[in-house]
């Protein structure tokens, strides 16, 4: 089934009506692009205020799980209390330095160049940029996204209030005003010749902090940050990410009693496996691993460390609703809880072809859902996926950089020789 969210109205209003719904100040707010956008007016605008002013206050934004839903949880990092044992080395100087040459002093003396993304998922968008972020950065130059960025998933007409091409969904990459960017523009990159690049700075800062870190390791490093900066919401998709976590779309059911539409705790319970599952047409590029094996891992994981797993909770994120099915009915036979979104999938998972079925109206809503589904994965405490899939490689990444838990177990259930290629 699908979530159509096309008129958008609901999104926040539905949060107001909610009994016993948590929310923040900063959810009665609704910026003026997103009332643009989502078609609310003045007056729309104004119930929500009304009835979330007496709704009750969400945990406290300490917790590093609720502050990935504030604007607070996508800057760079200095500007959060993470503990930097939980984190990617050299996490807090790498995300600094990348914020301070995307932002120069003195915009009018940079060079820019324009990036147009690449025409395929989010997580193989974010992951191609990020290594034209790295040709920016080696050539002194300063990174931005071009129209073309994203423009196979988005509609142009949806974010025009919002942002152009990427930046529809994410911030954008330089404080720089976008009339010194053209102005001041060397050109434009799509191309996916540059995987080899790490700036020399990032690479040298890394070899003399991981003195036996081999090349491919090194990649993999600059991968996480450049991502990580690059992939930081927006407003407008953080107010709408935030409003639907706290929506009844969601499955949660517990070992000792019946699911049903319910928003699960937030965040989610303590010990949380989160399985992300690709399949599609990611079947031209790897070997599929079967649904099942997703929940078996969770369960071994769990059975090899039971002090660590004592509810025993799966999340599946996932775009195929077949394998969603399978895990929720291996869960509930093993009485473990279980967690998904009802959100819209496609039969046998993800197909590019297949997108254009969507309508204009509906693709960026449905852009929301799929980041929704990122944030949801990292609240939870460890990880079964398959890094050959971009997705999962964003989950990977983001667990060691958006929040402190690169200590906590990923386990790879992919091939070896597809698990080990992490570095293209």
């Amino acid at each position: 089934m699908m979530i159509r969210t096309e008129a958008s109205r609901f999104i926040l209003l539905s949060v107001a009506m909610l009994t016993g719904v948590c929310v923040w100040n900063m959810a009665a707010r609704v910026p003026q692009p997103a009332r643009r956008a989502w078609g609310l007016s003045e007056e729309a605008n104004a119930t929500p205020v009304r009835v979330l002013a007496n709704a009750t206050p969400c945990p406290s934004p300490n917790n590093i799980n609720v502050l990935l839903y504030t604007p607070e949880g996508h800057q760079h990092v200095p500007s959060r209390k993470l503990d930097d044992d939980g984190l990617a080395p050299l996490t807090r100087w790498a995300q600094t330095e990348i914020h301070r040459r995307m932002n120069p002093p003195d915009c009018s003396k940079a060079k820019f160049l324009v990036t147009h993304g690449w025409p395929h998922g989010i997580g193989s968008t974010l992951h191609v940029t990020g290594t034209h972020l790295a040709y920016a950065i080696q050539n002194q130059l300063v990174l931005e996204w071009g129209s073309g960025t994203c423009a196979n998933f988005l509609d142009a007409s949806e974010c025009a209030a919002i942002g152009v091409g990427c930046a529809c969904l994410f911030q954008r990459l330089t404080s720089c005003p976008r009339e010194v960017v053209e102005a001041n523009s060397v050109g434009t990159i799509q191309k996916t010749d540059y995987q080899h690049i790490v700036p020399d700075v990032f690479r040298q800062a890394i070899q003399r902090q991981v003195p036996n870190i081999q090349e491919p390791e090194i990649r993999f490093w600059w991968r996480a940050q450049s991502v990580a900066y690059l992939a930081r919401f927006n407003n407008v998709t953080l107010d709408a990410v935030t409003a639907m976590r706290h929506q009844a779309i969601h499955f949660y059911k517990t070992h000792h009693r019946a699911g049903h539409n319910v928003t699960p705790p937030f965040p989610l319970p303590p010990g949380t496996i989160n399985a992300h599952i690709r399949h599609g047409d990611k079947v031209l590029e790897m070997k599929l691993v079967p649904s099942e094996d997703y929940f078996h891992a969770a369960q071994r994981m769990a059975h090899r460390q039971p002090l660590s797993f004592g509810r025993r909770t799966l999340f599946v994120s996932s775009d195929d609703a077949d394998a969603v099915e399978t895990n929720r009915r291996l869960a509930e036979d093993a009485r473990w809880g279980f967690v998904f979104s009802r959100i819209y999938r496609m039969d046998g998972g993800f197909d590019s072809e297949r997108w254009g079925t969507i309508s204009a109206s509906s693709r960026l809503s449905t852009m929301y859902t799929q980041l929704l589904q990122l944030l949801m994965s990292l609240e939870s405490d460890a990880w079964v996926g398959t890094r050959a899939s971009n997705g999962n490689r964003l989950i990977d990444e983001l667990r060691c950089i958006w929040v402190h838990k690169c200590r906590n177990v990923y386990v790879d259930v992919g091939y070896l020789q597809q698990e080990m290629d992490y570095a293209w």
